[in-house]
């Protein structure tokens, strides 16, 4: 592809642009550094794209690692689909929430489909399979005609593995493809960061930015990993234990 985003303008982390293949050329020859593991990311994906410069007349381009089980699907990419929708591209997002005190709960957010939609996967009985864990029936008193409706979910996948999502519909109800995923994002082994909300907070996706001076939430065993001599390795980044998961 020809554009990906730049996360280090003029040397500086935490600037980012869109740039072109061509742009890095120049910049590559002006003697400035390319920190290629973690400068560019996919404009559309957001994961980490690496840079080709391919000489002569050919364009340099920019490029996906290679595809995990974890890779979201991205029409950029060489292997990608273009015929998938949003969040079939993307996956469902997670939620937290809170239920009372400090306690919050982990929920997987489905769009809503329209009230016509909804009524009809009602009456065909339509089921949601969440990791071969546990069952949802999609019933009009359970989720809502016109806002994201949040599923509980009390338990994580494998780390690096995505949350598997099963629907049993008529093939006749095309409209949920276009709502609805069969994954939503799981956690990499050291957890996850979500945004700060009134009642929660959304999950930050991988290759998602971060701004620094924001406070999140992170839902981990052990976000500061520590050194033999007990003493953090990331002094700079202050943290309190503020609730946990149900």
């Amino acid at each position: 592809m020809k554009y990906a985003i730049d996360r280090f303008v003029n040397n500086r982390e935490g600037q980012e642009m869109e740039v072109s293949a061509a742009d890095i050329y120049e910049q590559c020859h002006g003697g400035k550094p390319l920190r290629a593991d973690t400068r560019f990311y996919c404009p559309e994906c957001h994961e980490r794209v690496f840079w080709h410069c391919r000489g002569g007349r050919l364009p340099d381009f920019f490029s996906h690692h290679a595809k995990t089980e974890s890779s979201p699907e991205c029409d950029k990419r060489v292997d990608g689909r273009s015929d998938l929708y949003i969040y079939e591209r993307t996956g469902l997002p997670l939620y937290l929430s809170l239920k009372y005190g400090d306690v919050s709960s982990l929920n997987i957010a489905f769009p809503a489909i329209g009230e016509h939609l909804l009524r009809i996967a009602s009456e065909n009985n339509v089921v949601i399979r969440i990791n071969d864990s546990m069952d949802v029936r999609v019933t009009q008193s359970r989720f809502f005609l016109d806002e994201t409706t949040l599923i509980p979910v009390a338990f994580l996948p494998p780390y690096e593995k995505n949350y598997r999502i099963a629907i049993s519909a008529p093939t006749s109800l095309t409209g949920l493809r276009k709502k609805w995923s069969d994954y939503a994002d799981g956690f990499a082994s050291g957890g996850a960061i979500f945004n700060i909300q009134s009642s929660g907070g959304k999950k930050i996706k991988r290759g998602d930015s971060i701004t620094i001076g924001k406070e999140y939430y992170a839902v981990a065993k052990d976000l500061i990993p520590r050194t033999w001599y007990s003493k953090p390795l990331y002094p700079e980044i202050k943290h309190r234990v503020v609730g946990k998961l149900l």
